[in-house]
């Protein structure tokens, strides 16, 4: 539960909000743009256009299977597990491709194996479109996937057909993990599709295979009947098999690798066993049940870990969702001779190794994708062979533009963001007291380890001290230590917010921005100013502490000045308070606007819009708090510094990053 600051102690109210997967959406910072350089497809020539870097860690989790019905039917039946991350998600859409008609659906809950409510309808103007809404088990929980169970039956006579007595299906699949079944009595004349042949336990043949590209893939299938018959197999379908390893390299000279595995388990029981331990000897282990995002306790059980189900698993339908993670530090990742090597036996169908900021991939000894995620390069290895583990080897070398050599001092880096228009987005420092809640005021606690905790982290941009409440000169010394980490994932800026000048007096406020600044931080926020003339005081205080502050006057300043609006009657002289020169960011205090408003939330957006044009105007900065519901929103009107905190702010961060194409 997110609590709203009151005045003194912060100015900004968040929202309640919410949103998780670790992975992450990023596919909105991959959609076409206006003036997109990399629009993929074709030119009217038929030549290919430059598709964007990639950027997803792992492909697309759906798997689909399509059994072909009796010849001449012109019927497939589809098995297909979507899943929904968007946090509060309530229904998951499934659209019928267009040309094909849907009958027979069903709708399940993987996690109960009950029948879920679901509607079939026209969507849009278009009588050939539809879609199913299945009506998700429970909205999707922050920390959690929303997945159903759907079969549904096409018919479509341009995609499967009859050849004198042959069958034939052609379909352009555009899934990452699938299966194709012919009908019983029937086998292959032909598949254009590398994969695995194995028998259903009722002698159908199948094909098992994935589409690493997760782009548009046209599968043509010649079959013919047969007098032979085909045992059942048991062989295990990997393609079936949906578990996915995220490999975190640490800074090199740890050797820690932080580790993240998710799965599905459909073995009967209330126990699900977490056999991947075997070669993972996970510390700090924790294990998350995805449906519900509740933990799950795990337990030893003679050399097995287990963890307890709140649902039993009793039909063919059921599955559990598994998170688990942890760290491992056992001599596969190390450095020598300035080289970065990771040697390491996977297992798995998918498996993607992280490395740290500032390193280059140099070698990977297995077939692999290279791809750049949050300013860190990644290797994606897709196992398509049917052993289930491998040996790789991967190289890196520190990059010349890495951050131990080129990263810039200029506000962390954020400066350079906004000098091409880029959001920024930062997080409060927390408070580590670790009194009492619910009895009054804790007193604030901050730490070096804290700092360390937040640079590892690298979603964020910024971090926001808030010191209103009570200024702690050994507050900014320690965070900035912490931030200063050679494990740090990039270079955070440092933004520390001061009491306000009304209330210690001038001179005080003085003295505070020349010592957090000479300590070490990149900016100092001065909070509820309160006229144009108290403005111009404050930006004096940055002048006298000698301080090169950038702003619209001074591009190549490396310090950040920010003042605040938080009181009508400063929100009424906005106009003039942007007109002053010498400072990086206007910000309205939208929370300490509200209650000063008597509560009027409309009104204390009115102001923050009044103060984010102006700010817009006179090219400066502004800065608001943000959540994840809001912040496609935020990003689109223009705020290019966006500061969020407590349990979901990933998450917000993570929709903000794609919002603005980051």
């Amino acid at each position: 539960m997110v609590t709203i600051p009151k005045r003194g102690v912060g100015c900004w109210v968040l929202g309640a909000g919410c949103v998780l997967a670790w992975l992450a959406p990023l596919v909105a910072a991959q959609r076409g743009r206006e003036n997109n350089p990399f629009p993929g497809g074709t030119n009217p020539d038929g030549s290919l256009r430059p598709t964007p870097p990639v950027s997803r860690l792992f492909t697309q989790d759906a798997y689909t299977e399509y059994a072909l019905l009796a010849p001449g039917s012109e019927e497939f039946r589809i098995r297909f597990l979507p899943e929904e991350t968007r946090v509060g998600a309530t229904e998951l859409v499934n659209a019928t491709r267009g040309g094909s008609e849907g009958s027979g659906i069903e709708v399940y809950d993987p996690r109960t194996g009950k029948p879920l409510k679901f509607t079939y309808r026209q969507e849009g103007n278009d009588p050939d479109n539809h879609a199913i809404h299945a009506a998700l088990p429970i909205p999707v929980p922050e920390g959690g996937v929303g997945r159903v169970l759907i079969y549904k039956t096409y018919k479509d006579p341009r995609t499967y057909m009859m050849h004198g007595d042959d069958i034939v299906w052609v379909r352009s699949l555009s899934g990452y993990r699938l299966g194709v079944l012919l009908p019983k009595g029937f086998a292959f004349i032909s598949s254009n599709v590398a994969a695995q042949l194995t028998t259903t336990a009722d002698g159908r043949l199948k094909l098992a295979f994935a589409n690493p590209s997760g782009q548009s893939n046209p599968v043509t299938i010649h079959a013919r009947r047969t007098s032979a018959t085909f045992a059942p197999r048991a062989d295990s379908d990997m393609f079936f098999d949906d578990i996915k390893t995220l490999y975190d390299l640490d800074a090199p000279d740890t050797g820690r690798i932080r580790v993240e595995q998710v799965y599905s388990d459909y073995r009967k029981g209330d126990k699900a066993r977490l056999d991947s331990l075997t070669y993972l000897p996970l510390q700090d282990l924790k294990a998350v049940d995805l449906d519900t995002a509740k933990p799950l306790s795990a337990t030893k059980e003679g050399s097995a870990t287990v963890v307890k189900l709140e649902v039993p698993i009793v039909d063919d339908r059921q599955s559990v969702h598994i998170k688990i993670t942890g760290t491992v530090k056992d001599g596969s990742y190390k450095t020598g001779n300035g080289e970065l090597v990771f040697e390491r036996t996977l297992h798995g169908l998918r498996n993607t190794v992280v490395l740290p900021a500032g390193w280059d991939v140099a070698a990977v000894s297995q077939s692999g994708t290279i791809g750049t995620y949050q300013g860190r390069a990644f290797v994606a290895l897709i196992n398509l062979n049917a052993e289930n583990n491998y040996r790789v080897s991967i190289r890196a070398r520190r990059s010349n533009a890495g951050p131990a050599t080129a990263q810039p001092a200029r506000g962390g880096g954020i400066i350079d963001l906004w000098t091409h228009g880029k959001p920024a987005f930062g997080i409060y420092a927390p408070n580590e007291s670790t009194g009492p809640r619910g009895e009054g005021p804790r007193a604030a606690v901050y730490t070096r380890e804290g700092g360390e905790k937040l640079a590892m982290n690298p979603l964020y941009d910024f971090v926001f001290l808030n010191l209103e409440g009570g200024y702690d000169a050994a507050a900014v010394r320690a965070i900035v230590e912490g931030l200063r980490t050679p494990n740090a994932s990039g270079r955070k800026a440092l933004i520390v917010r001061i009491p306000s000048i009304d209330r210690d007096g001038a001179p005080a406020a003085r003295a505070r921005v020349k010592e957090a600044l000479d300590a070490g931080a990149d900016g100092v926020t001065i909070p509820h100013v309160r006229t144009s003339d108290e403005a111009k005081q404050a930006i004096a205080f940055f002048q006298d502490a000698k301080a090169n502050v950038w702003s619209p006057a001074n591009p190549n300043g490396d310090r950040i000045a920010m003042l605040m609006l938080e009181d009508p009657g400063a929100v009424a002289q906005a106009k003039e308070v942007a007109d002053l020169k010498g400072y990086s960011i206007l910000a309205c205090g939208i929370g300490s606007l509200a209650q000063a408003l008597g509560g009027d939330r409309a009104a204390a957006e009115a102001g923050t819009q009044k103060v984010l044009a102006e700010a817009k105007r006179a090219k400066l900065v502004d800065m608001l708090t943000f959540n994840a519901q809001d912040a496609d929103e935020r990003v689109k009107e223009g705020f290019l510094a966006l500061l969020t905190q407590g349990p979901t702010a990933d998450e917000a961060i993570k929709v903000g990053r794609a919002a603005a194409g980051r």
